[in-house]
């Protein structure tokens, strides 16, 4: 009787089992979305003498990076975004000034792709497929684990070591990313805060320029554009 009673209870949970695993995808998705806006500089904190503009300046702590894309699941009438962020960045710049201009050199910034996790949200089992999907199959971060951003003479506005409201500008670099690089101009906007310096700003890209396969995954489709956002700070160092 008792194997019986094991003969019937065990393909029942298999099955079970197999429902969720092929269903959640459709379950995951009837729960509400919800993706975090775009980065925004903070509150300032009140601004210290940074004692001039000029010398070499670090990545500090509060620094985030990451993409934003469109996406549809396929029992959805209309795209959502995946947003995924990373915190591990580093790099460093140095401000020099030349004939009364400021400008900016030895820009080096790299994000640790192998760290990026999504920040918007379904149901964690489902942010979790896509993060292994999009870090081994797309981004392929075991053979491309970093991006990257260079640049060595980005002038910034006459008003910015000076100013006390933000300042809007555009800084011109290479990015590299997936093993592929391509000159990109960044909108931008930094602010003093406090000791440190704070930039907010984005690059749009389109996957295929930098060789990566645009996802998809039998129950989503990403669209080809892709936005990379970033939230730095910087102090001296």
């Amino acid at each position: 009787m008792k194997y019986k009673r094991w003969a019937i209870v065990i393909p029942a949970a298999i099955l079970a089992l197999a429902v969720i695993v092929v269903g959640g995808y459709g379950i995951v998705t009837l729960v509400g979305h919800k993706a975090p806006g775009a980065f925004s500089l903070s509150s300032p904190a009140p601004s210290t003498d940074l004692g001039g503009p000029t010398g070499r300046w670090k990545i500090a702590a509060g620094s985030e990076a990451g993409y934003r894309v469109r996406e549809k699941f396929i029992n959805q009438t209309t795209p959502t975004e995946a947003v995924a962020r990373t915190s591990a960045i580093t790099g460093s710049l140095v401000v020099e000034s030349q004939g009364g201009q400021f400008v900016v050199r030895q820009v080096s910034f790299s994000a640790d792709l192998t760290k990026l996790h999504s920040v918007d949200t379904y149901a964690t089992y489902q942010a979790y497929q896509r993060d292994f999907f999009v870090s081994s199959l797309y981004l392929q971060t075991g053979q491309y684990p970093t991006a990257t951003f260079k640049s060595d003479g980005i002038i910034p506005p006459a008003n910015a070591s000076s100013a006390t409201s933000p300042v809007a500008m555009v800084g011109h670099g290479r990015l590299t990313l997936h093993g592929v690089g391509h000159d990109v101009d960044v909108p931008l906007t930094l602010q003093a805060s406090g000791d440190r310096i704070e930039l907010v700003g984005s690059i749009g890209l389109e996957m295929p320029d930098y060789a990566i396969e645009v996802p998809q995954i039998g129950f989503t489709r990403a669209e080809p554009h892709a936005v990379i956002e970033f939230h730095l700070f910087l102090a001296r160092g």
